[in-house]
Parts: structure tokens; C-alpha cells; sequence
């Protein structure tokens, strides 16, 4: 049964302020009156900064699509659609954003493999795309949506992650909940069985973020703790094992983190002073090809603000903006010229400074810190969303994402 609504009405999103004046190229950001800084696809203003700080998410990287959020809270898409996933009504690829079929004002929003997820203003959670195993959450696993739909439940949320074939968000309460395939428990309800609806996580704690893998996810709680469970083959879930988990187990690593993000078969987390620690398939940053079983720190001397983990590569925000990535560089998604299979710690072949960065599958969009989104590595189906008019022999640069299709 589809719940109601608490809020349908055109609110803006708390982000809806006026706009900065900021630089791409410069160490510094100068706001706007109200101490905001407001983010940009191309021409076109998008969601403040400060939702970093709230665990919300105004860009996604899929497998082969991307998603981000205008300033008012519509959610634009492109890249690969043969399962519908950017939400258009059609399975046309686009390569360059496209507005998704709805009039909901999102706060966040997620791109996984084949499916994507946002949240409204209101806390419901919306999805669209791959259905094959109810990852979308509507109460059947089968076929696809071409168009958004609520998820079944009356749970509100702050913050939801799409994966591969399975789902999870943190309820506005500080509860998980998870759907869709859950072969190696990435539910986390003690089962192995998969669920075409939200199943609250078996767990005593309270979570405020999530992050979602191929087949593992893991969370962190709101005292900064970290909890993981699902497949383990490559030691994603960084207990030390390679055994998989259908409850939650806290990683080996106790101090306290503010962030943490999956893809693929890996993990990592952000301390409060930038530290970072990486686990599972290839997270190593010295271009070693080896498991972590167990968190590692990675990117020595360098503080980190933001990290995000893809497919095969994992990326990362510097202090003073610079982006750095390593990892898979055979479609240019660590951003230098090379098709080395375990590129090292690198930084991206830039001058534009980030605030954010999301890595898919072979490729990575960031955010700068003018607020403009850049794409590069992979473009095959159009998931840099730079246009059809774009040399590929170039797509390891970061490239602006068009503007023009936002219509604002």
C-alpha cells in the first residue's frame, strides 16, 4: 500500500538560496549572504554544499548513468537507460542530463548499477529502473520502471543508496532498512532471502549513513562507528575474514569515522581529520593489486574531505580541492592519460578544484567547488553527459557536464 504523503506541496528544498560568486581554480569560495554555496550543472544552479554535511547526496555515479539534483530539487539523469533508469518514461540512452519524469522535490538522490533512488523533501523514497530481484522496492521483483514510484512502507527517510541489486536507506528514526536481492545477506536481516520491500536491518544501533556495494553494504552510526555485512569474498566487510555476513559486524577499525561509501567490492571511511581507511577488492592506494581484509589507510600525509568509491577505482578530495584517484584506469576514470589496469595514488589531470567526487564504473563525475559537475573516464553510453559531439580520445580529462538540457 503507498502511504501518504506528508508533504506534496512545492516547498523548497533547504537549500534555496541565493547564488555565490565562487571559483573553480582558486583555493577559495566566496558565499553568498547566507553562507551557502550553491552547485551547478553547467550553466544551471544545483543543491547547496551544506547537504554533505546533513548525509545527503545531490550527485551519483551508476554503473553507466549519472544523476544530479537542480537547485529547486528536480532530479536530472543520463547515460545508459535500457532498464529505464534514468527515469524519462523511455529506455533511449542520453548524453547529456535529462529531467526525470516527476514533479517531486528531492533532497538526494542515488544511482546504482541499473536503478536509481531518490528522496523527497517530505522523506519518501522514491525509485526506478531494474526490478529484476525488487530492488526498486514496490512489493513485486520483476521488469522494470521507466518512471519513479514510491516504495512500499511507511518509513520516512533521511538517506537512501542504490546498488547492484539490492538497496538500503537510514529511516529519519536512525533505523536500516534494505531490499531487493540478498544472496550473501546484504540485507542484513539475518536471511539470505530476498525481499521485494523494505526489511529493517537486524541491529542495535542507530545509523545516519549508509553505503551499498555489488553484494555488501555497510553503515555508520551516529557515533561514528561502522557496521558491514553481505558478501565478503574480497574482504569488503573489513572483519578481518573473507566470510560472508547477513547481520551487521563492526569493522577492525574502532575510532570514529564521518563518512563512509561502497562500490564494487570495496570500502572506505573518513575520520574527522581526513584520515582515510579503504578495504576489500584492490582498495590498496599504492597500485598494489591485493584484498583488504582489513581497513588499511590509505593516501598517507593527505587529508581527505570526501571519497568516493566505484566499480574497479576509487577517488578522492583533497583539502585545497585537488582530486585524486586510483585503481582501474582502462577507460580513463582516474583521470590521466594511461590505460594502466592498478594505477597509484594520482592526482587527476586538472586544475579544477572539487568539493566532491562520485566514481561508477570506469568513470567519475565531481563536483567543483563553483559548484559545476565534471565527468570523465568511460563514455560509451553517454554517462559522461558531455553531449554526442565530444572527441572519446580525450574522455580521461574531466569535461563540464551540459548544462543546457536542465532548462533553467
Amino acid at each position: 500500500m503507498r502511504r501518504v504523503s506528508t508533504v506534496r506541496s512545492r516547498v523548497r528544498p533547504p537549500w534555496r538560496h541565493s547564488r555565490n560568486q565562487v571559483s573553480e581554480k582558486a583555493g577559495t569560495v566566496q558565499s553568498g549572504r547566507r553562507g551557502v554555496v550553491c552547485l551547478l550543472i553547467g550553466t544551471s544552479t544545483l543543491i547547496s554544499a551544506a547537504q554533505q554535511a546533513m548525509g545527503q547526496e545531490p550527485i551519483s555515479a551508476g554503473w553507466h548513468h549519472a544523476c544530479a539534483l537542480s537547485e529547486e530539487g528536480a532530479a536530472f539523469c543520463w547515460g545508459a537507460n535500457t532498464n529505464g533508469q534514468l527515469g524519462d518514461g523511455g529506455t533511449t540512452d542520453r548524453s547529456q542530463p535529462t529531467k526525470v519524469n516527476t514533479g517531486e522535490v528531492f533532497t538526494t538522490i542515488t544511482a546504482g548499477a541499473s536503478h536509481t533512488c531518490a528522496v523527497t523533501t517530505g522523506g519518501e523514497a522514491y525509485c526506478w529502473g531494474d526490478n529484476s530481484e525488487g530492488q526498486v522496492g514496490i512489493g513485486v521483483a520483476a521488469g522494470q520502471l521507466e518512471r519513479p514510484a514510491p516504495i512500499r512502507g511507511n518509513v520516512l527517510y533521511q538517506i537512501v543508496r542504490a546498488g547492484v541489486n539490492h538497496t538500503c536507506g537510514v529511516s529519519r528514526s536512525g533505523d536500516a532498512y534494505c531490499w531487493g536481492g540478498n544472496r550473501d545477506g546484504e540485507l542484513g536481516d539475518g536471511t539470505t532471502i530476498s525481499r521485494a520491500e523494505p526489511t529493517k536491518v537486524v541491529a542495535d544501533v542507530h545509523f545516519r549513513d549508509i553505503a551499498v556495494g555489488s553484494a555488501h553494504t555497510c553503515g555508520l552510526t551516529s557515533n561514528g562507528a561502522v557496521y558491514c555485512w553481505g558478501g565478503n569474498w574480497s574482504g569488503q566487510l573489513g572483519d578481518g575474514t573473507t566470510e560472508s555476513r547477513s547481520r551487521p559486524r563492526r569493522i577492525l577499525v574502532t575510532q570514529p569515522f564521518t563518512y563512509v561509501g561502497s562500490g564494487g567490492e570495496s570500502t572506505c571511511a573518513l575520520t574527522a581529520e581526513g584520515q582515510a581507511f579503504c578495504w576489500g577488492r584492490d582498495a590498496a592506494s599504492d597500485g598494489s593489486f591485493s584484498n583488504l581484509t582489513a581497513p588499511m589507510q590509505v593516501a598517507r600525509g593527505i587529508a581527505l574531505t570526501d571519497i568516493g568509491v566505484g566499480r574497479t577505482h576509487i577517488c578522492s578530495v583533497a583539502g585545497d580541492g585537488v582530486a585524486y584517484c586510483w585503481g582501474d584506469n582502462n577507460y580513463g576514470g582516474v583521470g590521466i592519460n594511461g590505460v594502466r589496469v592498478h594505477e597509484p595514488f594520482t592526482q587527476v589531470a586538472t586544475d579544477v578544484l572539487f568539493q566532491r567526487v562520485r566514481a561508477g564504473f570506469g568513470f567519475t563525475c565531481g563536483m567543483s567547488v563553483a559548484g559545476r559537475v565534471y565527468c570523465w573516464g568511460d563514455n560509451s553510453r553517454g554517462q559522461l553527459g558531455v553531449g554526442d559531439n565530444y572527441d572519446v580520445r580525450d574522455t580521461w580529462r574531466p569535461t563540464a557536464v551540459k548544462g543546457a538540457a536542465l532548462g533553467m
